[in-house]
């Protein structure tokens, strides 16, 4: 139940009203819209519920209330409805959605000089916000009963008009308000929260917008003026006003840049096997995630691979990669594209890269990985050693860590251990009893790595025991000597 008044750069400068009827100077009543008279440089306030206009100076003083009327019956007030209020040749031109005419007022008298009938012929007029040439004085009507713009000459003549019910290009689902910059008219459709631009004859030149609340989104925008190039957008369910250059172009990215990273392969990283990799990351965006796009370079040719074809070709080709996410739409997603063809003794050079739903790319994040040269086939078998018990150690009942190490010219696959209990030669299984033989898997650090450190956390009761350790590489090859380790805990 107020107005504000806003500097160019967003800054509050004043702020009026409160809720009130007609005989408070600053009582409001629904404010439903707001003219700016830029001759007598004062402000008109459009009320929903009290039927009325308020008009002040821009230094917020009152001046009078005009469109005075009962609102019962109401079609014996002066206004039912304001929507739309914009000045031109000393005239203040008045849209009124439910009395189906626009007012011509004397914008220093207060005058009514003439109406503009906008009626359809059926249930309300529906013209919401209007716009005027002024190149011609001709007004741009913006009606949603009808998902049209109107153009009437200054005297009222309907001369013709563009538009039809759709969501496609050059079409409405609710046209609400209109403003022109320069051979530009702009119209705010607020069921497809979006802004489309058409020649003053018509002619569809493009869009921006879609449902959200990030830059170049909104959320039922309405309200649309134009001043010194520049379009003010009333973005309701936002509740925010956009602003928009309407003489420069869109640059390529302005509020949010996506990131891509790559988690594997590591950069750098040599790897000894063929056919598959998977390319796996992260990628976020605030303007949300749409496509994860990947590129596959063999650098020995410099060929590119072609995931469509299963190919390599000389020109870079995009593959779209599969992404994951918690949320729709997604801030954030992980990804894992298969790259299939990978071959010994080649080096491939990997590049991610995101793109958000509005088209903003990321910047480009590589990896280089390289398939080692195949090797003869491995005959050496890896060795374990244990470091904890040591031989004959007497350990304290309760949670008790075996741990070592191991190493392999190619990789340690796997190290496994028994426990038995010396005593009465039952051996310790993965439930935690003890009965017939089991090897038990130990955890290694480093899976596949040429030497590791591996462990085991257990609770033994006081006894005397001995723990065997094996160990396995990549081609099946066993540890030999499998250490034997007696112990007693006590």
């Amino acid at each position: 139940q107020r107005f504000q008044r806003f500097a160019p750069d967003g800054t509050l400068t004043g702020t009026w009203g409160q809720r009130g009827g007609s005989a408070d100077p600053y009582g409001q009543n629904y404010p439903s819209t707001i003219g700016f008279d830029p001759v007598n440089h004062r402000v008109w306030i459009g009320q929903e519920e009290g039927r009325t206009i308020k008009i002040y100076t821009d230094q917020g003083n009152y001046v009078t209330t005009i469109a005075k009327g009962p609102k019962t019956p109401e079609n014996a007030g002066y206004t039912k409805n304001v929507t739309d209020i914009d000045f031109f040749g000393g005239k203040a031109y008045i849209s009124d959605e439910q009395y189906d005419k626009i007012k011509v007022v004397d914008a220093n008298t207060f005058v009514e000089l003439s109406e503009i009938d906008v009626y359809n012929g059926s249930g309300w007029s529906g013209a919401h916000g209007l716009a005027i040439d002024p190149t011609t004085g001709n007004l741009f009507v913006a009606t949603y009963s009808e998902d049209k713009i109107k153009i009437y000459s200054p005297t009222g003549t309907l001369l013709s008009s563009f538009g039809s019910s759709g969501n496609g290009d050059g079409q409405f689902s609710s046209p609400r308000d209109v403003a022109i910059v320069g051979d530009t008219v702009y119209v705010t459709d607020a069921d497809q929260s979006r802004i489309q631009a058409f020649t003053k004859q018509g002619l569809f030149l493009g869009k921006w917008g879609g449902f959200g609340s990030q830059p170049y989104e909104f959320r039922n925008p309405m309200g649309l003026e134009a001043w010194s190039g520049r379009l003010f957008v009333s973005d309701v369910e936002n509740g925010r006003i956009s602003v928009f250059d309407a003489t420069t172009v869109r640059p390529a990215f302005v509020f949010d840049r996506p990131s891509a990273s790559i988690t594997s392969p590591v950069d750098g990283q040599t790897i000894s096997v063929t056919g598959p990799i998977t390319i796996a990351g992260q990628v976020a965006s605030t303007g949300f995630i749409a496509n994860v796009e990947v590129a596959v370079q063999r650098q020995s040719d410099g060929r590119w691979w072609d995931g469509n074809t299963a190919s390599w070709e000389t020109t870079p080709s995009v593959n779209l990669s599969p992404w994951v996410a918690p949320t729709a739409p997604a801030p954030a997603a992980t990804y894992a594209y298969v790259f299939p063809s990978a071959s010994f003794g080649q080096t491939y050079r990997v590049e991610v890269m995101a793109r958000n739903r509005q088209g903003t790319t990321s910047d480009v994040a590589v990896s280089t990985v390289t398939v080692a040269a195949q090797l003869p086939p491995d005959t050496s078998a890896p060795d374990a050693s244990v470091s904890s018990p040591a031989k004959n150690a007497v350990l304290t009942a309760g949670a008790i860590t075996i741990q070592g190490s191991a190493t392999d010219d190619r990789g340690v696959t796997s190290v496994q251990f028994s426990v038995k209990n010396t005593a009465n030669g039952t051996w310790l299984r993965a439930n935690g009893t003890f009965g017939a033989f089991a090897w038990l898997p130990a955890t290694l650090a480093t899976p596949g790595g040429t030497s590791t450190t591996w462990s085991k956390a257990m609770t033994l009761a006081a006894g005397s025991y001995a723990v065997n350790v094996r160990t396995t590489d990549g081609a099946g090859n066993e540890d030999p000597t499998k250490p034997y380790i007696p112990f007693t805990v006590a």
